[in-house]
């Protein structure tokens, strides 16, 4: 499970405070993943106000055109035969070293038939923090231990088992919405060695490109892009929603072997629906348990997409609320 921010650690009561959560959307649609960040502002244990925001992947920021990377000197690799964003296939080209932060990292594409998962959301290729990979040979548990998606989320393979914690997501967030990453010059093509520097491959030191990072339209936040306008619209609705509610929020729960789920569709209207009674052990599940989620709909956003907000918020809302969390 990802785990909430844990500050402010202090009770809501009689104060208006906010909590912040940040959580890794697995992507479906061959642009990689997304990082979402719930801003939850809490009075008297109710949400007052909340704001959602979602930044892109290195696995779509990173793409580069290979005649301008060529010009700037940038080392690339080519993913053939995937999907591009208007929907048809061909190759993509990433830009081999990228920096986010202060931090550097090496990509290597992946084996789409090893990761699966993340071949299927567009994480093709494998950016590995360059310092963590040269102390050992870029063996595969050097490659997931240096793994930036090791860092910002649990991996698909080992659910949780790298799961480092929330301010890595934190760092990943800001630093990409607040433009501190880079396209990075110089280097080879070559694997990273055990010998290899932190910054450097082959005595050619790294360093920015004048290669801008892509992004839709420029637009480092999804939601401000044309293209996301039905979704910006059902997240909007869906944080207008909160408004005046606490949140104790578990998609699944599993009681004398059924399995109960907390979300649904309208079949008529396609308004997604809550139940949060499940939460509190009650299992009646008579019509009118089930809250409809005004504005929700499943034309605009998927199950799993609002059920990872549904988490963050939640995560977000109990970082203010609660004292310790586990």
């Amino acid at each position: 499970m990802l785990l909430p921010l844990l500050s402010p650690l202090l009770s809501s009561c009689g104060s208006t405070q906010t909590g912040f959560a940040y959580a890794l959307e697995t992507g479906t649609s061959g642009i990689g993943n997304y990082m979402v960040r719930a801003e939850t502002t809490l009075t008297q244990g109710s949400i007052v106000a909340n704001d959602l925001m979602e930044v892109y992947s290195a696995c779509l920021w990173a793409r580069v055109d290979p005649a301008e990377a060529t010009a700037n000197d940038v080392y690339t690799l080519a993913v053939p035969d995937v999907q591009l964003l208007d929907g048809t296939t061909g190759t993509l080209y990433f830009a081999r070293h990228i920096r986010i932060g202060e931090y550097f990292f090496t990509g290597s594409v992946r084996n789409a038939a090893e990761d699966a998962a993340e071949w299927a959301s567009g994480e093709y290729v494998q950016y590995c923090y360059d310092a963590l990979l040269s102390y050992d040979q870029a063996t595969r548990d050097a490659e997931t231990l240096s793994d930036l998606n090791t860092y910002i989320g649990p991996t698909n393979k080992d659910p949780g088992t790298y799961d480092c914690g929330i301010s890595y997501r934190k760092w990943y967030f800001d630093d990409v919405l607040g433009g501190n990453i880079a396209i990075l010059s110089g280097g080879d093509a070559a694997p990273i060695s055990s010998s290899s520097a932190s910054s450097s491959e082959a005595g050619t030191v790294l360093e920015d490109s004048a290669m801008k990072p892509f992004f839709p339209e420029d637009l480092p936040n999804r939601y401000e892009c044309s293209t996301s306008a039905a979704l910006k619209n059902a997240t909007e609705n869906f944080s207008t929603w909160l408004v005046g509610k606490k949140l104790n929020f578990k998609y699944s729960i599993l009681v004398n072997n059924k399995t109960y789920k907390c979300i649904k569709a309208n079949p008529a209207t396609k308004t997604w629906m809550y139940n949060p009674n499940y939460i509190n052990g009650d299992y009646d599940d008579s019509e009118g348990d089930w809250i409809s989620i005004d504005g929700v709909t499943s034309l605009e956003i998927g199950l799993q997409p609002l059920k990872v907000l549904f988490e963050t918020v939640n995560y977000a809302f109990a970082s203010v609320e609660y004292k310790s969390l586990k």
